[in-house]
């Protein structure tokens, strides 16, 4: 399959009513809740890339934590000069979970002042001290994101 056909699922229609995240030209309420929304992979890993940048990731851990060379994310977007792996696509499936469970445990509208991406850089007994994003660094995205659905769901 060419990177061109390849998708990125980044939600369920259940998690974007939950989240109140509306889509133009798609009605969310008529889909069963469990249906993957996916985004094309050159778009997602763009919204991606943006993301990684709120949560202040500088570039070469941003490569690390898609499990791909730095250099490749001098020729993404476009996607189509380099194969992009399964584990990639995880990788980048599990982010934006992270990032959709933090929309709903950290929501800014509690306190303006504590946001999402705070937490993901603060110490944590949970991942052994370390931050969600150095436990990242080192062990891939896919455990935090474990964490933080098993945390939605209490």
């Amino acid at each position: 399959m060419s990177n061109q056909d390849k998708r990125i699922a980044i939600g369920t229609a259940g998690e974007f009513l939950m989240l109140n995240i509306t889509l133009p030209g798609l009605d969310l309420t008529t889909l069963d809740p469990e249906q993957a929304i996916s985004l094309k992979l050159a778009g997602g890993i763009q919204i991606l890339l943006n993301l990684l940048s709120k949560w202040k990731i500088k570039e070469d851990d941003k490569a690390r934590l898609l499990g791909v060379p730095s250099e490749t994310l001098k020729v993404w977007p476009s996607c189509e000069s380099t194969p992009i792996t399964d584990d990639v696509i995880d990788r980048c499936q599990s982010l934006f979970r992270i990032h959709m469970a933090v929309s709903v445990l950290f929501p800014t509208s509690k306190n303006p002042n504590y946001h999402g991406h705070h937490w993901l850089h603060s110490s944590n007994k949970h991942f052994n001290g370390l931050s969600p994003i150095q436990f990242m660094l080192e062990n891939g995205p896919a455990d935090v994101a474990r964490y933080l659905l098993a945390a939605m769901q209490h």
